[in-house]
């Protein structure tokens, strides 16, 4: 379903795209405050994670880093 073919790396019996989505939208991390979490937290309900998710594969990424 991807629409560009990304490089990609071996990762044990995988090959994962060098280009990785990160887990803070998800987790609403931003790093910088407690407000900005909260806004994200706000911002990034369980369907905006799913549509970002889906984004990512649309762009090739089959690998996030985010928290378990």
């Amino acid at each position: 379903m991807a629409t560009s073919a990304l490089p990609t790396v071996p990762l044990g019996a995988h090959h994962v795209t060098r280009l990785i989505g990160g887990g803070n939208p998800l987790c609403a991390n931003s790093h910088w405050s407690g407000k900005t979490d909260a806004e994200m937290a706000a911002f990034h309900t369980p369907q905006r994670a799913v549509a970002y998710l889906r984004r990512l594969a649309e762009a090739g990424l089959n690998t996030v880093q985010a928290r378990g």
